[in-house]
């Protein structure tokens, strides 16, 4: 197991590149999932351990969650697909998959404005939000489609030439995301990289099953990543 994390995703690491092999059989494809993903797993867990037995930073708590179907639904299904979406869909470069990332990125900012409006916080019609946030993300991310026709050659040489920067850049904002966690203070934000450093190590993971074996696959262990917590935690508040 161990051969094969070294001489396939810690090579990948050292040069991140663009290969993906559609002749890998699907059983194949799951088993090498799985070992990639509990070795970072591990290592994962380990590394927060040690972080939070060193460093004391509260966790943010709401309580205002709603610990129903809706919970489960946004932490298991709707949050791991819109985060796949921006930070690992546009890996491998497609118009469509950039065209997508941004309509993702849209559907994040307008949901958070929506969501500072009375009218529109979970309460008071917050699948009106919902689906006022979809719409408009899809028709910014249709825009954007047929804004960047003309300009797809410059893009798709400057992926290419990129792609190293753009994984480990893209990797880093999703691991940043994550400070939401806890609770902001001027201590958690100087030692912000090691907190979500977790995150980080997880996203490496999910961009390398991404490249190699389909976007699928890491939204799989992104869905199943999230669920596990987030099913303790509502049977425990239930």
């Amino acid at each position: 197991m161990f051969n094969f994390v070294r001489n396939d995703f810690f090579k990948f690491l050292y040069r991140p590149s663009l290969y993906y092999n559609t002749s890998v059989p699907i059983y194949k494809k799951i088993y090498q999932v799985l070992i990639i993903y509990f070795f970072s797993l591990i290592l994962g867990v380990c590394i927060s351990i040690i972080i939070h037995y060193f460093i004391n930073i509260p966790k943010r708590t709401d309580n205002e969650i709603d610990f129903s179907f809706y919970f489960i639904f946004l932490s298991c299904l709707l949050l791991p697909l819109l985060e796949e979406i921006v930070f690992r869909l546009s890996l491998i470069y497609s118009r469509l998959n950039i065209s997508l990332s941004v309509g993702g990125i849209a559907f994040s900012v307008v949901n958070n404005i929506l969501k500072e409006q009375t009218a529109f916080t979970t309460e008071n019609f917050y699948f009106i939000r919902i689906i006022a946030s979809i719409l408009i993300s899809i028709l910014i991310g249709i825009i954007f489609y047929f804004k960047v026709k003309n300009y797809e050659t410059i893009l798709a040489d400057f992926h290419k030439k990129n792609f190293k920067a753009i994984f480990y850049i893209l990797t880093s904002l999703f691991a940043l995301l994550h400070i939401s966690n806890f609770k902001i203070s001027f201590h958690s934000l100087l030692v912000l990289p090691l907190l979500t450093l977790p995150q980080f190590i997880f996203g490496l993971t999910a961009g390398f099953i991404r490249i190699r074996y389909g976007f699928l696959y890491c939204l799989m262990i992104h869905i199943f990543s999230n669920a596990i917590p987030t099913v303790f935690i509502y049977f425990y508040f239930k």
